[in-house]
């Protein structure tokens, strides 16, 4: 979810499906580049990678990032014997939990790289096991097709199930996911169903609603009570540094400040340039009545 280099590059923006948020914010325009440097976001900011198609990176390392987890998904699905294995006790929480991860997997794909829900579109090439061989697109509606048998059988595998640690999927998760895919698909009737899944979810799983004073607080914290899926607890163990999160945070800032501070800069050196050329214009001013006289 946050490892460096899940996309497969050495850029300072990928990492994982936090450096997808960054991206998927500035594609929503919930978040805004006001200053630049260091050439992130660069080319994303104003959106070029969306028209460009020399723009690689971006595109690649968000492609490259949720195959890789759909991939580890078959792999663990079919380990367990497939998309229809028999269910027992002792694989239904596995297989559920796989089958979850495969679906939030390409739900986000379909928020990325298709522009809307269009059920004859082909965008994306569907993989459910690990055979190994390049597919062809796949049509839009076969694919949510497929996350939503995958959700709504992950909830039922899942239903009861106690995890240990917030970064386990549940029933709740499960549902929640497939929430978001019925309302991506923008129809009244799927609308309805995400709407009914929202409010199970908010029945089930008994979380507060989050304070004003978490939400303006800083919202960072794996404690705070409402939360309903997130990682482990950052911690300097972790090993992350500027390709993260708090990376992009702490160029964001030193840009805004590093330019304030040139803004200042420039503002100091003008105002003693012009100090000096006012000075040098009376003076020649002065010489020149002196001379007269």
């Amino acid at each position: 979810m946050y490892t460096t280099g899940t996309g497969g590059t050495t850029d300072h923006a990928d990492f994982g499906q936090k450096g997808n948020d960054i991206y998927s914010d500035f594609l929503s325009g919930d978040l805004a580049l006001t200053a630049n440097g260091y050439n992130r976001y660069s080319s994303f900011a104003p959106l070029l990678v969306t028209v460009d198609n020399t723009y690689t990176r971006a595109n690649y390392s968000a492609w490259r990032y949720y195959y890789r987890i759909i991939g580890s998904a078959n792999k663990i699905i079919d380990a367990l014997g497939g998309n229809d294995a028999t269910i027992t006790d002792s694989n239904k929480t596995t297989m559920g939990q796989a089958k979850a991860m495969r679906a939030y997997a390409y739900f986000y794909l379909t928020q990325l790289y298709i522009p809307e829900y269009t059920p004859t579109s082909k965008v994306l090439p569907l993989y459910i096991n690990t055979d190994g061989d390049a597919l062809e697109q796949s049509e839009t509606q076969v694919v949510y097709a497929q996350m939503i048998d995958d959700l709504e059988q992950a909830a039922t595998l899942l239903e009861g199930y106690s995890r240990a640690e917030l970064f386990e999927v549940n029933e709740d998760v499960a549902n929640t996911l497939l929430a978001y895919v019925y309302g991506s698909m923008d129809t009244n009737a799927t609308d309805i169903l995400a709407r009914d899944l929202a409010e199970k979810v908010i029945a089930n799983s008994g979380l507060p609603i989050t304070t004003k004073a978490e939400t303006i607080g800083g919202f960072n914290s794996v404690e705070t009570p409402s939360w309903l899926w997130g990682g482990a607890d950052i911690t300097t163990d972790t090993g992350l540094d500027l390709i993260s999160w708090w990376g992009a945070k702490w160029i964001s800032t030193h840009i805004a400040t590093n330019g304030l501070v040139i803004k200042k800069q420039l503002i100091k050196d003008y105002t003693i340039k012009l100090k000096i050329q006012i000075n040098v214009k009376f003076n020649l001013l002065l010489k020149q009545i002196l001379t007269m006289r």
